[in-house]
């Protein structure tokens, strides 16, 4: 018997892996992850995202990601793709998880505690319609991405395309602002 759900059925999730959700390895990677995490929810690399501090006290301990890959893929010896999932209820078992986004993986990305936030607020919104939910929030529409060498990689969220490379931060603005996304 599992020891917890894992639901990919949000609209908000479906958003966020519309365009990788086509690719067979990619499909295969995230249901062999569902299958682990809901076989032992501690397992694919599990972190509890805790110190939301006093801006986000409703999120505290109620975000978790995961770190998976299809089997064979690895970047830098890591697990090449992050699942941020909502547990609405830490407390209560067997868990209800609800999958909120999942994105790619690159030197040393993470969503910022106001993302996490935004991702918890539309997963768990009291009424919302799947049709408000649709479209993903411009200020999570962008993941960038800071290496060691100062360059910011800026990829969409909602085509799942590169959108700028580039040291310059006047160049990045510019590029998000100016930003019309690929037609699937």
């Amino acid at each position: 018997m599992a020891k917890c759900t894992l639901d990919f059925n949000h609209p908000y999730f479906l958003k966020t892996v519309k365009r990788c959700a086509e690719d067979p390895s990619f499909q295969q990677g995230i249901e062999q992850a569902k299958a682990k995490i809901e076989n032992e929810h501690t397992s694919c690399n599990r972190v509890v995202q805790d110190g939301m501090g006093k801006k986000y006290p409703q999120c505290h301990g109620k975000i978790w990601k995961y770190d998976w890959a299809p089997e064979g893929q690895r970047s830098r010896n890591r697990k090449c793709w992050r699942m941020v999932v909502i547990c609405p209820n830490p407390t209560r078992q067997p868990y209800e998880l609800i999958a909120g986004a999942v994105y790619e993986k690159r030197a040393d990305e993470q969503l910022s505690n106001k993302q996490l936030a935004q991702i918890y607020a539309e997963i768990l919104a009291p009424g919302a319609r799947a049709d408000q939910r649709d479209r993903i929030p411009d200020e999570f529409k962008f993941n960038e991405i800071t290496d060691s060498e100062g360059v910011v990689h800026v990829v969409c969220l909602e085509c799942a395309t590169m959108v700028i490379e580039s040291a310059d931060q006047a160049a990045v603005e510019n590029a998000e602002l100016q930003h019309q996304c690929e037609p699937l």
